[in-house]
Formats: C-alpha cells, sequence, structure tokens
C-alpha cells in the first residue's frame, strides 16, 4: 500500500503536521498530536473507515466481475486481505513522544511531503 492512502483516511480523521522524532536526523514525517486517548481513537477511526471502504469496494469488484460473466451476485464477498494487513501494520508502527500534557504520534515510514496536506 503506498503512503498517500494512509495519508488520506488519517487526514480525514484528523489533522496532520510534520514531526522529526528522534533517530531522523531532520528528515520529517507525518504525525498527530493530542491527548493519548484521543490518537488512540482516532487510530481506530481510520482503520475502522479504511475496512468499511475496503469491504464494499471488494463487493462492488466482485458483484460487476459475476455480473460480467452471467452469474448471480453473492451477498458476502471480502476485499483483498494484504490491503488491510498493510493498512493495519502501517496504523501500528507509529512511534510516540511526550509533548507537555500531550502525545505525538508519528509514522517515520510514511515521509512528509508539503503538497500531502
Amino acid at each position: 500500500m503506498d503512503s498517500s492512502k494512509f495519508i488520506e483516511y488519517l487526514q480525514s480523521e484528523t489533522g496532520m503536521s510534520p514531526y522529526s522524532g528522534r533517530g531522523m536526523y531532520g528528515k520529517s514525517c507525518v504525525s498527530i498530536s493530542g491527548e493519548s486517548r484521543e490518537l488512540q481513537r482516532t487510530i481506530a477511526h481510520v482503520l475502522e473507515s479504511f475496512l468499511a471502504d475496503a469491504f464494499e469496494r471488494g463487493q462492488e469488484e466482485e458483484a460487476n466481475r459475476r455480473l460480467e460473466d452471467g452469474e448471480e451476485p453473492m451477498e458476502y464477498e471480502y476485499p483483498e486481505l494484504h490491503e488491510l494487513q498493510e493498512m493495519a501494520r502501517t496504523l501500528v508502527s507509529f512511534s510516540s513522544d511526550a509533548m507537555g500534557l500531550n502525545q505525538v504520534y508519528y509514522w517515520p515510514s510514511v515521509k512528509w511531503v508539503k503538497e500531502e496536506v
């Protein structure tokens, strides 16, 4: 999964900002900041939104394929698992730093590109 999809879903839930954490040597990555529980809820909502969209997209693609093949559409179909695994893996690979009373969660593997925001 490319980082643009991750950024799209994260941005739909919260504001993002650039961050340069420990060991990043001045390079910036995507981050979110706030109260720890709020950030955890944001991550859960991003995953929930992604799963719902992926499931719906999988159903539509399978229904279209079945119609093209002259078959009856099935009620339940599942999206490709690797895409779901990649989003979950990216979401939980954050690092964190304390920022006073708040936290910053950042993803060193998701580089900050000004045009992405």
